[in-house]
């Protein structure tokens, strides 16, 4: 892991280490990366997934109620040139529709959820390493900005409690 990935697991509660650390292992021990221009999964699966580039690693990650139906929507904008994501636009008329792969991240039926931990996920990485426009990116690292500033405004102190 780079410096900076190390720096933000270090700063995350245990509960959410934890609830990384089963993902890890569970997406570990199944295959679930998929090529994009063939990619199928189960009607109805709602969560968060990304869009990986194999030849550079960047991803693009997004979150819907029905991941199968939005990546069928990704593939068609980008196969017809008119993706919003003009980085992923570009690599993808580049490389071609074989180097990208389909992953989800987490299954998480909950809109609110789904939207914070999409924000989660974005934030994890550089901004260089993302296909997500300046906007997803300002938007995911000031909702992780206001979380850390409301988490240690709420933390009582060990003065107060006597």
């Amino acid at each position: 892991m780079s410096d900076e990935l190390n720096e933000k697991w270090s700063q995350l509660p245990d509960d959410e280490k934890a609830e990384l650390l089963n993902w890890a292992e569970y997406k570990n021990n199944r295959n679930r990366h998929k090529r994009l221009d063939v990619v199928t999964f189960q009607p109805h699966i709602a969560g968060v997934y990304q869009i990986i580039c194999g030849v550079n690693g960047k991803r693009y990650i997004g979150q819907s109620s029905c991941i199968n139906k939005r990546i069928i929507s990704h593939r068609t904008s980008l196969a017809n040139g008119y993706h919003p994501a003009l980085k992923l636009q570009t690599e993808f008329h580049k490389y071609g529709p074989g180097a990208f792969e389909v992953e989800i991240i987490e299954k998480i039926s909950d809109k609110k959820k789904r939207e914070q931990r999409e924000a989660f996920w974005i934030a994890m990485y550089p901004f260089s390493k993302l296909y997500n426009t300046e906007q997803d990116y300002d938007r995911a690292t000031q909702a992780k900005r206001k979380n850390k500033q409301r988490i240690s405004f709420y933390q009582p102190s060990l003065f107060e409690l006597s």
